[in-house]
């Protein structure tokens, strides 16, 4: 199993379009890659501490293995979401046309999700 949690922004005034967009790609994932156990994307919400915003964008997402997770970002659903939307998000310093990300591996200790968190 691997695990990633991802954060990108939102440029300004493109959250409703990126929201859309981010949905339909948790959509395309879950038909189309199966070895994609969970992918779960969110919004900042104001007032949280610490402090976050809704152009936050937040994945949790576990894979089978390591290899399944760059299958998905080197797959036709991933690639063509960046092609077609990339340009919602605050792009990467050095890769044009890309969403800066700061991302992390982590190694579950314990937990669970219940079925109706899959809603």
């Amino acid at each position: 199993m691997y695990t990633t949690i991802a954060r990108w922004y939102v440029k300004d005034d493109r959250l409703d379009e990126a929201r859309t967009a981010l949905s339909a790609l948790a959509a395309e994932v879950l038909a189309n890659e199966p070895s994609t156990w969970a992918y779960v994307v969110h919004a900042g919400l104001d007032g949280s501490l610490p402090p976050s915003s809704p152009d936050e964008i937040v994945f949790f997402e576990v894979y089978a293995s390591q290899q399944a997770f760059l299958d998905h970002v080197n797959g036709p659903v991933f690639t063509s979401f960046l092609a077609a939307h990339g340009d919602l998000f605050q792009g990467a310093p050095l890769a044009e046309g890309t969403p800066f990300v700061q991302a992390q591996s982590i190694d579950r200790i314990g937990g669970f999700v219940r079925a109706e968190a899959a809603s």
